[in-house]
């Protein structure tokens, strides 16, 4: 039929006889969507293998908002959901920019000429182990130079902006400031406290009240900027765990707000 040429062409087809491809063609259907129309969306029932014919599928995730891959003439889609017990979509597909043709060939039909022929069963899956193959070293390949471009940009940061001695020279900051801060509070807590036992013959409940205060402030605020500072030194330790990912190097098991700043490494 006029099918069967389009139907040899899929990959995981090609080691089955011809005979059993132009019997499956007659019952494939060609069908063409126009542009962004949605073919399959994520966890529904995958109704069988598509065939682009013409223009591209785009398969994104779950609502469409990202493109993973784009599929041109001659690939297909919606092969492992012909030998899974619950054929669901791992992924939304639409038709691309200029729309798409294409031939689906449905699950029945596939079940009824290949899985009912222990031979041809076994050429489908020797087809599509090299398919498989083909797009795991791929996927390798693409993976390798995502990996290689982030790895790139965290040796930006880490090299161009100094971002690990710049985190120091925060928490050391910060760290001045609170022992000045502590340092002022006491020097005027002891003030106070002297000059209340000075003049006792006074009314000293306004200095009675600031005295509370700075000590409130001692408690509180104080233990927040050195919490700060214990965070600060937490994010360091993150920040060096990563660069010495990136150059290979032993990594230091993370320690919490114990574990301190050590300037040399950076």
């Amino acid at each position: 039929m006029k099918y069967h040429v389009a139907i040899a062409e899929i990959p995981i087809f090609k080691f089955l006889p011809i005979e059993v491809l132009n019997e499956m063609s007659r019952h494939c259907e060609i069908g063409v969507l126009e542009s962004n129309k949605p073919l399959v969306k994520f966890g529904t029932i995958m109704p069988g293998l598509f065939l682009v014919l013409d223009g591209s599928v785009e398969v994104c995730t779950e609502n469409f908002n990202e493109i993973i891959t784009v599929l041109g003439p001659g690939a297909s889609v919606g092969e492992m959901s012909l030998i899974e017990k619950e054929p669901k979509a791992s992924a939304s597909l639409r038709s691309g920019s200029q729309g798409a043709k294409l031939v689906k060939c449905p699950r029945e039909i596939f079940e009824k000429y290949i899985l009912s022929s222990e031979l041809h069963a076994s050429s489908f899956y020797r087809g599509l182990a090299h398919l498989l193959s083909q797009r795991l070293r791929s996927t390798n390949l693409l993976f390798s130079k995502k990996i290689e471009e982030v790895k790139g940009a965290i040796k930006e940061i880490l090299e161009g902006q100094e971002v690990l001695k710049r985190v120091s020279d925060i928490r050391v900051s910060v760290d001045t400031l609170g022992e000045g801060i502590v340092g002022t509070l006491c020097d005027n807590l002891t003030s106070l406290e002297g000059f209340i036992k000075q003049h006792a013959d006074i009314d000293t409940t306004d200095l009675k009240k600031c005295k509370i205060v700075i000590e409130k402030v001692m408690i509180e605020d104080v233990q927040n900027i050195e919490r700060l500072s214990q965070k600060l030194g937490l994010v360091w330790q993150f920040l060096e765990t990563v660069r010495r990912t990136v150059y290979h190097q032993d990594v230091d098991e993370i320690r919490g707000d114990a574990h301190p700043l050590n300037e040399k490494t950076i």
